[in-house]
């Protein structure tokens, strides 16, 4: 009688517990949000542009620098951009942005007037004979139609002995392609591949990657105002130059088709080098 006892108290016992345990939610670092609620994201546009090439730099020295639109500094903790991408220089197609075009950017893509333009321009004296740039680029046209079609510019010239530059040359291109970074042209030249990626996101995904980008279903958040669904693959730049010599360096992204929403690039910090890392030219 009393082994009945005490397993009918043990029982209760555990019915008590049960009853004041929380439930714990399920599956939540699969869900959307998870990655950055808890992350610090601060994006600062008050950094002068002579800093903000200098951050890219690592400290390095820079001879002029500007910048025209929407163009910032980040620092963030929730790998956004990619693994170790934690701070940077970032410029948007924002509101802020100017209302007019960049030459340059037109010989990639025809930016439609009334589009919204970023850009970020320095000079300096090369150190080596390879610069180097790593970025990635977002955007939340990624499910848009092929005639909204964002693109990145990353501009370089160099002078010659006697201090002239020649023309610039666009060196951000899709890996092992000679295509530049447009949204179309990270979906592989097919609007519809977007939904096809999205449909390949897997039970527990966050978002699917696809060859040159990440897929994401609904929207992901990057500071206060930036939503994309669609975030390249970090990529590096790079352009042989000659030791010694002035270079310029210009930065460029531009709204194509519209300015209803917004794309943005994201350059890493301390990755601008002449170091010969490993060569892609």
């Amino acid at each position: 009688m009393n082994k009945l006892k005490r397993a009918a108290a043990f029982l209760s016992a555990l019915v008590m517990l049960a009853a004041v345990t929380p439930e714990l939610p399920v599956n939540i670092l699969n869900e959307s949000y998870s990655i950055t609620a808890s992350a610090e994201t601060t994006v600062t546009s008050e950094t002068s542009a002579e800093d903000m090439a200098k951050l890219l730099l690592g400290g390095g020295s820079v001879t002029s620098a500007t910048k025209q639109g929407d163009v910032s500094t980040f620092e963030d903790d929730s790998e956004f951009w990619g693994e170790g991408f934690d701070a940077g220089i970032i410029l948007t197609s924002g509101n802020n942005g100017l209302t007019t075009t960049d030459p340059d950017l037109n010989k990639i893509v025809t930016c439609n007037p009334g589009g919204h333009t970023s850009i970020f321009e320095f000079e300096m004296v090369a150190t080596g004979s390879l610069l180097n740039f790593d970025y990635a680029f977002a955007s939340r046209e990624f499910d848009q139609s092929d005639t909204f079609n964002d693109a990145f510019g990353l501009f370089v010239a160099e002078a010659d002995e006697q201090g002239n530059y020649g023309e610039y040359e666009n060196i951000a291109k899709i890996p092992d392609t000679e295509l530049d970074v447009t949204i179309n042209n990270l979906r592989e030249g097919d609007y519809s591949k977007h939904a096809e990626n999205v449909a390949l996101i897997g039970e527990g995904q966050e978002y699917y990657q696809a060859n040159y980008y990440r897929a994401y279903e609904s929207t992901v958040k990057f500071g206060e105002t930036l939503d994309v669904n669609g975030i390249s693959n970090v990529f590096t730049a790079q352009k042989a130059v000659t030791q010694g010599r002035k270079v310029k360096i210009k930065f460029v992204i531009s709204d194509v088709g519209d300015a209803s929403v917004d794309s943005a690039v994201a350059i890493m910090a301390d990755s601008l080098s002449f170091n010969k890392r490993y060569s892609i030219v």
